[in-house]
């Protein structure tokens, strides 16, 4: 039980305190990905849904993980983006740029 408790106990001793960063993370992300052909509402937390119109997400996902970038389905039209701890800022502009590419 302990080895399943360890994780846990990290997540809420260690990763709520920098919860803030992750929102950050996520709404720099959402600011470089303005226009880029996918619609969102401003994040609150450290997930960016995205509609993308007429294209199939899932295609969408399928080409970005092509370039090592990876989103999750949610459905048909939509996909999601979620910041945590293993995500720099680096990472967020890569993916950003991968999305643009890709869309553009």
């Amino acid at each position: 039980a302990g080895v399943i408790a360890a994780p846990a106990l990290i997540g809420l001793e260690s990763m709520t305190k920098r919860l803030g960063e992750d929102h950050e993370s996520c709404r720099r992300l959402a600011a470089k990905l303005k226009g880029a052909g996918v619609t969102f509402d401003e994040p609150q937390t450290n997930i960016l849904v995205m509609h993308t119109g007429a294209r199939k997400a899932a295609d969408v996902i399928a080409a970005c993980a092509k370039e090592g970038v990876l989103f999750s389905l949610i459905s048909a039209h939509e996909m999601r983006a979620v910041t945590h701890h293993d995500v720099t800022r680096v990472d967020c502009e890569r993916a950003a740029d991968v999305l643009r590419g890709v869309l553009c």
